[in-house]
């Protein structure tokens, strides 16, 4: 199969660049999304500064954005990147209030990833991933990997942007991948395989593989080209 000519219709809709975003489709009334970084918390409020690649920044360098999880001990943390969806009150521009529909911290909810293959069967490191195990009082940090990809292009938010980007702005997190794969390999979109070694994962897309170790030693996420399995990586790198 070509992938070229899918991989280019797909995304078909997308700029090509982050940013150029235009202030003046915020709409009174228009269900919104951004994303952004909190710099103050209070309870049931938080500062927001949104990216400069959102068009919430045309309009103002900072949000007081309220959000009824608040009252519930909802929690963001200071410097923590979030994604806001609202509504657009009507004097926006005046005011720089928000009254939150909800908040994320596992980045936009809805996107769609690209693969490029590549020639070259290597792994190479990309970002980090954070996670609390069942068995840890406190979160562990873990590597993402590319394997056998060239480039994996994430498509949110009306964007088109490499994934090392998204993970680094925060529009994409492997907390959200993951999440994403379970939920469609929960609705039979995906094929998928669980493993007794403490629940590792792969989940088999048609343009590439996800593969998530679940190991106490063992934690990494890899985004290989299609086909992969946990036990070729297991093999390739000498685990068993």
């Amino acid at each position: 199969m070509n992938f070229v000519l899918p991989f280019v219709l797909a995304l078909a809709g997308y700029t090509g660049a982050v940013g150029g975003a235009d202030a003046d489709t915020l709409a009174y009334g228009s269900a919104q999304s951004f994303s952004g970084t909190v710099l103050e918390e209070t309870e049931g409020r938080l500062t927001v500064i949104p990216d400069e690649d959102e068009a919430e920044s045309g309009i103002a360098e900072r949000f007081a954005v309220t959000y009824p999880m608040a009252e519930e001990g909802f929690e963001a943390g200071t410097g923590q990147k979030v994604v806001v969806y609202y509504t657009v009150p009507e004097n926006l521009a005046e005011t720089a209030e928000i009254a939150a529909n909800d908040i994320s911290m596992e980045g936009y909810r809805k996107f769609t990833l690209f693969a490029e293959p590549s020639e070259e069967k290597e792994r190479r490191l990309i970002g980090m991933g954070e996670e609390k195990p069942w068995w840890s009082e406190e979160m562990i940090s873990y590597d993402i990997y590319y394997y056998g990809l060239s480039e994996v292009t994430a498509a949110v938010d009306g964007k088109a942007m490499p994934l090392e980007q998204a993970l680094a702005d925060g529009k994409v997190t492997s907390k959200g991948i993951l999440h994403k794969a379970h939920q469609d390999a929960e609705e039979g979109r995906v094929k998928w395989d669980a493993y007794r070694d403490g629940g590792s994962m792969d989940y088999e897309y048609e343009g590439y593989s996800i593969i998530k170790y679940n190991r106490s030693e063992e934690r990494d996420l890899y985004i290989c080209c299609p086909g992969m399995k946990l036990y070729h990586l297991d093999k390739m790198y000498g685990r068993y």
